[in-house]
């Protein structure tokens, strides 16, 4: 796993574990969470990324990504959160917008309050 905790920030895309597989499988995450967070630099919040298009997904187009990006039209799922340690991140992907971040957390709340 990566040896990179303390340079992954809020925006970032990880590759990391899915503990919903049934069989070891890992899957991309747009990390949440800021410096506030009580385990920064081990732990952190992320959201869920799938292949799967879903009604209240969004999407990752071009334009959201700073750099980096997925091999396949990918989208955020805002009501799906993980909280993944360091040790099940393999490695960053790449990064987004801070928009597409807020965007993310708006939706999220919206679940919330």
């Amino acid at each position: 796993m990566t040896n990179q905790g303390a340079s992954i920030s809020r925006g970032d895309v990880v590759w990391a574990v899915d503990p919903f597989k049934d069989e070891p499988a890992a899957r991309p995450l747009i990390v949440i969470s800021n410096s506030s967070h009580p385990f920064e630099n081990e732990q952190w919040l992320a959201t869920v990324v799938s292949t799967t298009p879903r009604n209240a997904a969004l999407k990752l187009t071009n334009e959201v990504w700073r750099d980096g990006s997925l091999p396949q039209t990918s989208y955020a799922y805002p009501w799906a959160i993980l909280s993944p340690r360091i040790e099940q991140i393999d490695y960053i992907v790449g990064s987004v917008t801070s928009p597409f971040v807020d965007q993310i957390i708006t939706n999220l709340n919206s679940y919330l309050e």
